[in-house]
Formats: structure tokens, C-alpha cells, sequence
């Protein structure tokens, strides 16, 4: 008993602090937005669900002050039990009139738990009778080739029999849940012709060949093999699980070949090169003290615009406006006066922001945010660098336009399409180290609250 005690003890005083702050931080926000009248948008279900009761949608279509013929509900399997308990009043009422509404969803692609998403909503549907369910399965894969999809078929089929098979050998019966999720995994393939291509490799891991060592070589292999026949680097995806391989496999890419990889990272904004020279430009012009922005927009210019491979040393000693455009110089007044889109353009004119390579990308879609977020607000400079500051900055390009061979993560590359895919360090344990928490509710004081 003491034991126990003891632990309970341990365990809750490991996060005690991190839990007084969070609630410090939830009460802080739940008073500002009070004082505001607005309220979070994760509270709307809540919300709505302390004012329909059973039976009750009629509450409902008053407000909305129209009937709602059909519902289409998208992603079902992440749908939660209190957003499903609000909208099924409305699914019945719609069904009463002899409407009939559409639900999409997929529960082997319940992988995420967000906002208390629950998968079993979906498995059971079909055992609600007030729903006359009509249920169809999407047989045919229109997106992959004929081999790939025969691949999945069987590498899919079989991993569903071991997990069932261990998992009889543990419990004694069958996991009939896993077992009607992947019922469905076999699809049927709308091409004529067989295309597709996949290759598995096993690699050793011991000391005269480390498995790491061995996978970045054979990665490495493949790309240029791959790229010799004329594949394009940017129809070529690296995948991950975790985020902490990519910096080893782009390392590894930077000193042992001559192609570049690109991760997200890359596309964002403020990896650009020409933007944020726009960036100090417009912050000289904001501050005209501001030493470090002047000096990193004459080093760009000088050595990225002009070529001229003048090192920071000799700007700092000099006079900084000499290794700055005239133009920059002596109009900087006028500069100063002008609308925030025009000025943007002259400085790219001035400081021949065009010459830079590979800009073009960047450059369209940091226009189209400032023509956007000029719609809503005023052309002050100061206010555009904070925002600039706290949300441009991390706003991404669209990854097609970049020459490099694409690296991202598997839950980023949901929906993407690529000509050729690398699945390397494909060693997943089926559990996630986090999934071996498990949540408890102790009945007794203090541990109870």
C-alpha cells in the first residue's frame, strides 16, 4: 500500500507544476475572451451540445431558420462523440423526410486522435437501425498503378493476419475489430496496362556494416541510378516517420552527392533569399540606425546580386551606403512615402532582385500575401514587419516550383503525389512509445482531483 503511495505520489508531482500552469494559462485566456465577447472555437460543440437535447433538433432548423435537405459529412472516422450526439438529431430529421444524406470515411485512416476523434462511431453505424444505412465501398483505386496497388493488396492482407494471429495467441479469440477494418483493404486497379514498380531491401546491421551507414549509401545509390535514367529531382520523395531523420539523410545527400534535398523548411518565406532582403531594406527604412539590417542587405547585394565576394570585415569598416545602390541611397526619402506594394516593387527594381536564381516562386506568393493582407489593413511599414515577424515569415510556397528532391514526413505527404518514393529507416515499431501510457482515474483523495 505504501508502494503505491509512494509512486502515486512520484508521479503526480512530476507534472504537478506543469499542470498549474496550464490551468493558469486556460483561466487567463477563458477571462480575455470574456472581456471580449468571443469565445474558442473548440468550445462551439460544447456549446451546442448543452442546448440541443434529445429529441430537440427543431431548436436547431429554428435558429437556422431554413431545412436542411441533405448533410454530407467528410473524414467520418474523426468525427467525436459529443460532434456526432450534436448533428445525428439533424442526419434523423433529414432522413424522416425522406432525404437521404451521405457520410465518407475510412477507418483504417483513423491514425490521428485529435480533438477526441472516435473511429467506433463509424464501425457501429451500421447497427443503428434508425439510419438505413446504405453502405458502398470504394473498390477502385484510380490514383495508383496496377502494381502497386497488387502490392498493397498482399503486403496489407498479410500484416492483418499476423497482427490477428498475435493477438489470438494472447487473448484466445480473434480481433474482430482489426479484422472488419481491413476487410475492405483489397482494391481494384482501372488501368489496362501493369506499370509500378517496388523494390524492398534488407540491409545487415552489424559492425562492419552499420544499418544507418549502409541505408544512406544504397539511398544515395538508387537516387542517381534514378536520376541517370532521366527522372527529374523534383518528382523524387524522401519519407520519414519522424523528423529527426531528415537532417542525416540531407547531410548525407549535401556532402556525398551532387543533388540537392529540400524540406519543408525550404519553402518557407523567410528562406528566401530576396525576400528578406526586402525585409532589412524595408527595416532600414523603418530605422535608419539599424546597423545589422544594413549590413546584411549590402552583403546580399554585393555578393549574391553583384558577385563581388566582399566579406562582412570589409563592409563594417567601410562605409556601409558605398556597397548599397545608388538609387537605395538617394531615394530613400521618397522611399519612405510610398504605398507598401509599390514600394516592394521598386526595391526589387532597385536592388535587381530578379537576377537571383530560383527567387521567382518566392517572390509571386510573398506578392500575393501582401496584396492580401493589404485588404485588411493599412500600408504602415512598422505594423507590416511585425506581421511579417509573427506570421508571414512561416508561410510556405507551393513545393512543385523548387528543383530538389523532396523530403517530408508521412503524415505531411497525405494526399501528395509523387513519380518515385524512398521509404527509408522503414523500422517501425507497430506500438508508439507514447501509446504505452495509460490513463487512470485513482478513486481516492488527493490524487482524485
Amino acid at each position: 500500500a505504501n508502494n503505491m503511495l509512494v509512486n502515486s505520489c512520484d508521479l503526480s508531482l512530476r507534472y504537478l507544476n506543469n499542470l498549474r500552469l496550464l490551468a493558469h494559462i486556460d483561466e487567463e485566456v477563458r477571462i480575455q475572451n470574456q472581456s471580449h465577447n468571443r469565445f474558442l472555437l473548440s468550445d462551439t460543440n460544447a456549446l451546442l451540445h448543452s442546448l440541443i437535447r434529445e429529441g430537440d433538433a427543431s431548436f436547431v432548423y429554428e435558429k437556422i431558420g431554413t431545412t436542411i435537405d441533405t448533410v454530407m459529412i467528410d473524414e467520418f472516422q474523426d468525427t467525436s462523440r459529443m460532434q456526432w450526439e450534436n448533428f445525428h438529431l439533424l442526419l434523423q430529421e433529414s432522413l424522416a423526410q425522406k432525404e437521404g444524406s451521405l457520410i465518407v470515411g475510412d477507418i483504417k485512416q483513423s491514425i490521428y486522435r485529435w480533438r477526441n476523434g472516435d473511429w467506433k462511431i463509424l464501425a457501429g453505424l451500421g447497427n443503428d437501425p434508425s439510419f438505413r444505412i446504405r453502405e458502398c465501398s470504394l473498390g477502385t483505386n484510380w490514383r495508383s498503378e496496377a502494381n502497386i496497388i497488387r502490392f498493397n493488396n498482399g503486403l496489407f492482407t498479410a500484416a492483418c493476419q499476423v497482427l490477428n494471429d498475435r493477438y489470438e495467441a494472447e487473448q484466445g479469440d480473434p480481433c474482430t475489430q482489426l479484422l472488419d477494418a481491413y476487410s475492405d483493404v483489397c482494391q481494384q486497379t482501372a488501368r489496362k496496362d501493369e506499370k509500378g514498380y517496388i523494390k524492398l531491401t534488407f540491409l545487415p546491421d552489424n559492425k562492419e556494416e552499420p544499418y544507418a551507414e549502409t541505408m544512406l549509401q544504397q539511398l544515395a545509390e538508387e537516387t542517381d541510378a534514378l536520376i541517370r535514367k532521366g527522372i527529374q529531382t523534383k518528382d523524387i520523395a524522401i519519407l520519414v516517420r519522424k523528423n529527426k531523420t531528415i537532417p542525416a539523410i540531407a547531410d548525407y545527400f549535401d556532402k556525398h552527392t551532387p543533388y540537392r534535398v529540400v524540406s519543408d523548411e525550404a519553402f518557407r518565406l523567410d528562406a528566401s533569399l530576396a525576400i528578406n532582403m526586402l525585409m532589412d531594406a524595408l527595416r532600414y527604412l523603418v530605422n535608419d540606425e539599424n546597423r545589422v539590417a544594413q549590413a546584411q542587405l549590402a552583403s546580399a547585394y554585393q555578393n549574391e546580386v553583384l558577385h563581388k565576394d566582399i566579406d562582412l570585415n570589409t563592409l563594417l569598416l567601410g562605409d556601409l551606403n558605398d556597397y548599397l545602390p545608388t538609387a537605395f541611397i538617394e531615394e530613400k526619402e521618397s522611399l519612405r512615402l510610398m504605398p507598401l506594394f509599390e514600394l516592394l516593387e521598386r526595391l526589387t527594381c532597385i536592388f535587381q532582385l530578379s537576377e537571383i536564381e530560383n527567387q521567382d516562386a518566392y517572390l509571386f506568393s510573398f506578392h500575393d500575401a501582401v496584396t492580401e493582407y493589404l485588404q485588411k489593413h493599412s500600408s504602415e511599414l512598422t505594423a507590416f514587419l511585425q506581421y511579417w515577424e509573427e506570421k508571414l515569415c512561416f508561410k510556405t510556397i507551393p513545393s512543385g516550383e523548387i528543383d530538389g528532391i523532396r523530403i517530408l514526413s508521412i503524415h505531411k505527404s497525405k494526399g501528395l503525389e509523387f513519380h518515385t518514393v524512398f521509404l527509408p529507416f522503414c523500422d517501425w515499431k507497430l506500438e508508439n512509445e507514447r501509446s504505452s501510457y495509460i490513463w487512470c482515474t485513482p478513486p481516492e483523495a488527493p490524487f482524485d482531483e
